[in-house]
């Protein structure tokens, strides 16, 4: 995996690490999506929690207002007058059926306060059935005789049995004791019918002025005592939490409340099937949002990926030209000057690093063609010089001979610059040893000038062991009495002298005479004047300062000064050498 990514194309690697980032935020826009339909499903769970809770809270005031109901019945003074008498008077038939009218009437009296209950039914102890039946049927005798166990057992506490036969009601159940003298001896058994219909629709009232509208199943001791709605009646109660049920075609939401130690159990459905929709409508909308800003991006990234690497490949052209050692474009050169990004700096690094290996380049050759010219002239000079020596010598003899001091003066002088030049093989010599040349030089020039060649050397002591190329002073004194003797009617004066400056040493030729361009030395660089003559020179001694001391500041440069025109030499001042 490594190793195929690292051969891909920069291009291809940035679009596989921005795919991997964009899809990662795909799947993150996806999970964020199902994560806030899951909120929105707790959410409406803690909801309806609550609204199970206040419901069930309801129903239980309610059916505790029905056990207090029938707890006053149990308490009611005539009742028990009149259901103690019918036990006394069980012989007579007149007083029995008095007193059960009167009982009949007091428990119609006292039910009508609650329209919850739908019938009422005490059993006498002598067995005989006292009825108000109000809005429903009346409770079955047989269910008496099922629960007298239970209803002993419960000692006067009431106990609630659910419908079996008619879902919507519950039966309650307890003992009527004789509170007379106390003896709390069992005088009846009394038993209620209560609609868990009517219960729930009170208990419901609150809810939807509350905006809290309630659909519902109530279970007890795990017999369904109320269905809001027959698909509701086959709904099952499993466990406290919620869930999505299909009822009738319909999907619900449906969640479940037992309160804690109680025998009851409240099944909550609400309609989802459209909420579910939206929902899903919303995810389903949400990704293709996304799936279509992924492809923007892509798009949009692949174009901006594009446009950068671009300037790499140009880079990677500039490479190419520059293997070739072909010269760069201008127009690449100048591209990027003004960017000041890292491709931009990448660029012109690359552009300096070209720009000094071509200089590099340039002085190698400018320095081979000069060592060229200087072998060539060395093997020029070097024709036969054993014979130009031994003509020289014959000049000279045959000059003393014929008492001629000037031609044999000029005779040693010349030898003597012709050894200097010719069998010295150093190119750094001392300071001292180019003056002597350049004083030979002087002297055969004073014998054919005479009077109108004067000459002075003041060069101080310090200066004499500085080095430099060989042969640079005595072209240059050359130049002063060619364009200075031969040219001008008046005396030809010219000074040899030197000074520091900081870490250099400046040798200033001077002469008086006519004078030279001060920018000679840049117009044959550039081209603009033709180098020929004392120009050729001129600009050879020029670099070879430039080459010998690695120096930009060393050189010739020439100026005027009060009609004068000097020509200085700068050197270093500290080169040794090891001779």
């Amino acid at each position: 995996m490594k190793k195929w990514f690292c051969n891909l194309k920069l291009q291809w690697k940035f679009f596989v690490i921005l795919l991997s980032s964009l899809l990662l935020v795909f799947a993150g826009a996806l999970t964020t999506a199902r994560m806030t339909e899951q909120a929105y499903t707790d959410a409406l769970y803690q909801r309806t929690m609550q609204m199970l809770m206040l419901f069930g809270q309801s129903v239980q005031r309610e059916l505790d207002d029905v056990a207090d109901v029938s707890f006053s019945i149990l308490a009611d003074n005539v009742l028990q007058e009149k259901l103690s008498e019918s036990i006394r008077n069980q012989d007579n038939n007149l007083a029995r059926l008095e007193t059960r009218e009167e009982i009949s009437k007091r428990l119609t009296n006292i039910s009508s306060f609650r329209s919850d209950i739908t019938s009422l039914r005490l059993k006498a102890y002598d067995k005989t059935f006292f009825t108000s039946t109000l809005t429903g049927i009346a409770v079955p005798t047989e269910l008496f005789d099922r629960y007298i166990q239970d209803i002993q057992a419960a000692r006067g506490r009431p106990i609630w049995v659910p419908d079996e036969i008619a879902p919507g009601s519950l039966f309650l159940f307890r003992d009527v004791r004789e509170v007379k003298d106390l003896t709390l001896n069992t005088i009846a058994t009394l038993g209620m019918r209560v609609s868990m219909d009517r219960i729930v629709e009170t208990c419901a009232q609150p809810l939807a002025q509350m905006n809290m509208p309630l659909l519902c199943a109530i279970d007890f001791k795990g017999s369904r005592v109320y269905a809001a709605d027959e698909c509701l009646l086959n709904l099952t109660a499993d466990e406290e939490s919620y869930s999505l049920r299909e009822l009738d075609g319909e999907i619900y939401f449906c969640a479940v409340h037992t309160p804690a130690g109680s025998q009851w159990t409240y099944t909550a459905a609400l309609p989802y099937g459209e909420i579910l929709q939206s929902l899903r409508s919303a995810s389903s909308a949400a990704a293709g949002i996304a799936a279509v800003a992924l492809v923007l991006a892509l798009l949009l990234a692949s174009l901006l990926i594009a446009s950068i690497v671009r300037h790499f490949k140009r880079l990677i052209f500039k490479y190419e030209l520059f293997a070739r050692g072909e010269t760069l474009p201008v127009n690449e050169l100048a591209f990027y000057h003004d960017r000041r990004d890292e491709i931009g700096e990448l660029h012109r690094q690359f552009d300096r690093m070209a720009a000094e290996h071509q200089r590099m380049v340039d002085e190698i050759y400018v320095k081979q063609q000069l060592l060229l010219e200087a072998r060539l002239r060395q093997l020029r000079a070097q024709i036969r010089p054993h014979f130009l020596y031994n003509t020289l010598e014959s000049i000279s003899c045959l000059a003393q001979q014929c008492d001629d001091e000037r031609i044999a003066t000029m005779s040693v002088a010349l030898g003597r610059m012709l050894r200097a030049s010719l069998n010295d093989k150093r190119d750094i010599i001392h300071l001292r040893e180019d003056i002597a040349i350049a004083e030979e030089y002087l002297n055969i020039q004073r014998i054919r000038y005479r009077d109108q060649l004067v000459a002075e050397f003041r060069v101080e002591e310090e200066y004499l062991d500085c080095l430099l190329p060989a042969m640079t002073l005595q072209p240059l004194v050359e130049n002063a009495v060619c364009h200075g003797a031969e040219e001008m009617l008046d005396v030809c004066e010219i000074g040899i002298y030197a000074k520091r400056v900081g870490q250099y040493v400046d040798i200033i030729v001077e002469d008086n005479g006519p004078g030279m361009d001060e920018a000679i030395l840049e117009k044959l660089a550039s081209g603009e004047m033709k180098a020929d003559g004392l120009g050729i020179g001129m600009n050879n001694i020029h670099q070879r300062l430039k080459l010998a001391f690695k120096d930009e500041n060393c050189g010739l440069r020439v100026q005027r000064v009060d009609g004068k025109t000097q020509v200085i030499v700068r050197i270093l001042a500290e080169v040794k050498t090891n001779d």
